[in-house]
């Protein structure tokens, strides 16, 4: 099921949009948490959120995570510190995340790397939280 632009999200998944970027700051995001924080079961909460975001859950933590590094980065941590701090292993780890999207790859120097990855986020509506 698609939904058409413009239509509100099912609370559940407001709620949710809300809660994630503190989140992604605090630590591990666990499907298991967020469904129990806005009462729904995991399998419903799944379909759910895919259907009325248009991507799954777990990408789309993903992608607030990179988000999330790359502000930092910008706010001059390293590459290393950054991915830590976003909930990474390391900077390789950010790295492939980073493949795992399309076009989300950092480049070789860290200013290509805050450009490429901010225009990318700014276009897709995404900013990174502090």
């Amino acid at each position: 099921m698609v939904r058409a632009a413009g239509l509100p999200h099912h609370p559940a998944v407001n709620k949710t949009l809300q809660l994630l970027p503190g989140r992604i700051q605090e630590g591990t995001v666990r499907l298991r948490d967020i469904s129990r924080a806005v009462d729904l079961s995991e399998s419903r909460f799944m379909h759910l959120f895919s259907a009325q975001v248009g991507m799954a859950f777990r990408p789309y933590v993903r992608c607030l995570r990179v988000t999330y590094a790359v502000g930092l980065t910008v706010q001059g941590l390293s590459l290393t510190e950054a991915a830590h701090e976003a909930g990474f292993a390391d900077s390789s780890h950010l790295n492939r995340a980073c493949h795992l999207t399309p076009g989300m790859a950092p480049n070789v120097s860290t200013s290509q790397f805050h450009i490429t990855l901010r225009s990318r986020f700014v276009q897709a509506g995404i900013e990174s939280h502090r």
